[in-house]
C-alpha cells in the first residue's frame, strides 16, 4: 500500500501489517524522510490503521537503505532504535520478496 500525503509529509508504502509490527519504506520523492517526519509517520499509522498500532511496533527503511524501529508509545512517537544485524538482514529479504511480488503483479 503507497502512503502519500503531500510533499512536505513523508512518501511511504507499508510492506507489512500483521500482529506484531509493521514494516515500510521510504519512497524518497522528493517530500520528507520517514526519519525527519516519525512523529507524523507513526500518528499516522495509528490513525489509519485499523485498530490503531497499539503495541505493534514499527520498523522502517530509511533513504539510506538502513532498517530502524520508531518506537511509539500507543500511537505517539517517542524515540528512534536501530535495528540488529540479523533483523536488517530479515527486512531487507522481506523487503525485497514483497517487491519482486509486486512487480510481478504489475
Amino acid at each position: 500500500m503507497h502512503v502519500k500525503s503531500n510533499l512536505q509529509q513523508a512518501s511511504f508504502d507499508i510492506v507489512t501489517n500483521n500482529d506484531v509490527y509493521i514494516l515500510i519504506v521510504d519512497k524518497n520523492e522528493g517530500g520528507r524522510s520517514i526519519t525527519n517526519d516519525a512523529s507524523s509517520v507513526v500518528h499516522h499509522l495509528n490513525d489509519t490503521i485499523k485498530g490503531g498500532l497499539q503495541k505493534k511496533r514499527v520498523y522502517y527503511r530509511d533513504s539510506m537503505g538502513q532498517f530502524d524501529q520508531l518506537v511509539h508509545n500507543n500511537g505517539k512517537f517517542i524515540e528512534f532504535s536501530s535495528c540488529t544485524q540479523s533483523q536488517q538482514d530479515h527486512f531487507r529479504v522481506l523487503a525485497e520478496v514483497v517487491q519482486a511480488r509486486s512487480d510481478i503483479s504489475s
